[in-house]
């Protein structure tokens, strides 16, 4: 499928989120021994596909909003659902999000929280492209 050859395309690029230290008001901790296999792959395709594994990526979307890092996450949506699962400070704020946004571990955990929770219209092009559910 898409998500096997995905993750064999971009292994090496999920060694380096792992690794990355966290930064900014982070609450979380690493999703890693959360996710299963499944979602792993999900994750790293959906990162692939998104900003092809570039953390440091901030771009201006169609909608004048910046995206930013590996899932472009806009800084409302980030804030607003990083405190909903309690993964970041709750005294963040939308123009105090850099460097926490670009935290590749901080977006896996709020990216993986919302795909429980059926959000996947949050990457909707992508997972479009991708034509799987995350798996729960």
């Amino acid at each position: 499928t898409l998500l096997t050859i995905v993750s064999i395309v971009t292994g090496t690029l999920a060694e380096k989120f792992i690794h990355r230290e966290p930064q900014g008001e982070i609450l979380a901790t690493s999703t890693e021994k959360q996710l299963t296999h499944q979602q792993e792959t999900f994750i790293s395709a959906l990162e692939f596909c998104e900003s092809r594994g570039r953390t440091d990526i901030k771009i201006l979307d169609s909608n004048n909003r910046y995206s930013y890092g590996v899932l472009q996450f806009q800084a409302h949506t980030f804030v607003y659902f990083g405190q909903k699962y309690g993964i970041v400070d709750p005294s963040m704020t939308i123009d105090k999000v850099e460097p926490a946004i670009y935290d590749v571990e901080t977006q896996r955990a709020i990216a993986h929280r919302m795909l429980l929770d059926g959000l996947e219209s949050h990457w909707k092009i992508c997972t479009r492209k991708m034509g799987e559910r995350y798996p729960k």
